[in-house]
């Protein structure tokens, strides 16, 4: 198992730190060899607020409300479900997913990355 904690958090997202830090996430988590966990079959545990993030490396999701778990999904099945109500759990989706369940016209399925999107584009 290999456990990559989350970088400090600050709550103005407009901050140059917050910024910095979802580059940082990225990176971190780029460099970590994502086929060792499926080749070897290792177990990552990722603690991250970041979502585009979260939708980019994560096979599976479990969502804590107060310590407990509140919802254990995909990524692709978890972000879609919470776009209407993200507010009231306080679950913010990717920017991607809330853009096209807006217009769920133009895609083949809700898209919860770019590279998603790009390829459920109808268009």
């Amino acid at each position: 198992m290999y456990a990559v904690p989350e970088m400090a958090i600050t709550a103005d997202p407009e901050e140059p730190a917050v910024v910095q830090r979802n580059i940082f996430s990225r990176i971190r988590l780029k460099l970590f060899p994502q086929s060792s966990n499926q080749e070897e079959g290792m177990t990552v545990i990722i603690a991250e607020h970041e979502v585009e993030v979260i939708a980019e490396f994560a096979d599976k999701l479990v969502l804590l409300d107060e310590g407990r778990i509140n919802e254990i999904g995909t990524p692709q099945e978890i972000f879609p479900k919470f776009v209407d109500y993200q507010e009231n759990v306080g679950v913010r989706v990717p920017q991607v997913t809330e853009l096209a369940s807006k217009k769920p016209e133009l895609f083949e399925s809700i898209p919860v990355t770019l590279d998603e999107a790009e390829r459920v584009y109808k268009g």
